[in-house]
């Protein structure tokens, strides 16, 4: 398991090349994920977190993702 100062690395890294970015693909292996994908797809991301040794991207919709 990563230890926090890679999370961190890694969230600032993701941030720079996502953030202010519309997601237009999402694939998700359930069909329950499939309803949340339409959801968060047309969305904008506008940054990304971390806590701990999880990160979080929050989007335009008022939706947070967390990545554990």
């Amino acid at each position: 398991m990563s230890e926090g100062p890679e999370v961190k690395i890694t969230a600032e890294k993701l941030c720079k090349a996502i953030c202010g970015k519309t997601i237009d693909k999402v694939y998700c292996k359930t069909t329950i994920g499939n309803e949340f994908a339409n959801k968060i797809r047309g969305s904008d991301v506008r940054c990304v977190e971390t806590y701990g040794k999880t990160w979080s991207c929050a989007l335009r919709t008022c939706c947070f993702l967390l990545m554990i």
